[in-house]
């Protein structure tokens, strides 16, 4: 009867509103819960990229280079390393600290801060009593000279800069210093040049 066929076609109705209504609610929710996801990976990756602190202590690295006739070979022990409040996602100066002992004689330490944008950077850096046979293997290849004695010392302050086009993007000030520097002719076997302190200051 029409009656019928009217009662259907309003059953037939609230179902479709029903599962309209239904689906956007899933679709919503589905929204909601991506939404959620992202918002919890971008933490994940901020905590990543945020790095409050990190801190190295009495490391030892050797190092071969194996690319001169004869092989350079160097000890870096009591490595330590500190850096603070390193971020790419924030402009926030990071701080940084590294000190080591080279070849059991010489150490070499550097402590400063840094920005990433615009990329800059000053830092204090200290070498006492470096050990300059250790360069032997590189002067080879230019001189036939060995060097017999010899340690290298500075305290210089090193600055980084890129947001001033008409200033220099690196600077340099400080001490330079060698200390019981000797050499011997390789032909003539024979001393060459000996220096008991050359001070450089600048």
């Amino acid at each position: 009867s029409a009656e019928e066929l009217n009662l259907l076609q309003a059953l037939a109705q609230i179902v479709a509103v029903s599962l309209i209504a239904s689906h956007r609610s899933e679709v919503e929710q589905f929204r909601l819960r991506q939404l959620n996801l992202v918002r919890e990976v971008s933490a994940q990756i901020a905590n990543v990229l945020n790095l409050d602190e990190l801190s190295l202590d009495n490391y030892t690295v050797k190092v071969e280079d194996l690319l001169p006739p004869k092989p350079g070979s160097f000890l870096l022990d009591q490595v330590a390393l500190n850096v603070k409040g390193a971020s790419i996602v924030s402009n926030t100066p990071i701080t940084a600290s590294v000190s080591l002992r080279f070849n059991e004689t010489g150490t070499i330490a550097a402590r400063g801060t840094a920005k990433i944008a615009p990329l800059s950077a000053d830092f204090d850096i200290a070498v006492t009593s470096l050990d300059l046979r250790a360069a032997q293997p590189y002067v080879e290849d230019f001189l036939r000279l060995g060097i017999a004695s010899g340690a290298f010392s500075t305290t210089d302050k090193v600055g980084f800069q890129t947001n001033d086009p008409a200033s220099p993007r690196l600077t340099f000030a400080g001490d330079l210093c060698v200390t019981n520097f000797v050499t011997a002719d390789q032909v003539l076997f024979k001393e060459f040049a000996r220096w008991d302190d050359l001070t450089v200051r600048g």
